[in-house]
């Protein structure tokens, strides 16, 4: 290989950027939610639960891409030595 990524591999992160990027949006309007349940004097307890979650997923998601890609590297790497 010549530093390319596999086409699975490219596959797999390209769908792991979609779902990271809907993550955001979700956490995104959770918080927005948070806000405007917390700004009208509710309890708001759920909704930062709802919160957590979302930003757990979103972590384990980019935690799930640095795999993927440090996977990459390590393929590259080992290119170079001769077997």
């Amino acid at each position: 290989m010549s530093g390319r990524m596999p086409a699975d591999r490219r596959h797999a992160l390209l769908e792991l950027d979609a779902m990271i990027e809907r993550a955001e949006c979700t956490r995104t309007r959770y918080l927005v939610h948070v806000e405007e349940v917390a700004a009208a004097g509710q309890d708001a307890d759920a909704e930062r639960a709802m919160l957590r979650q979302a930003e757990d997923r979103l972590v384990r998601l980019c935690e799930s891409r640095e795999v993927l890609v440090s996977g990459e590297l390590a393929d590259s790497a080992g290119e170079d030595v001769p077997t």
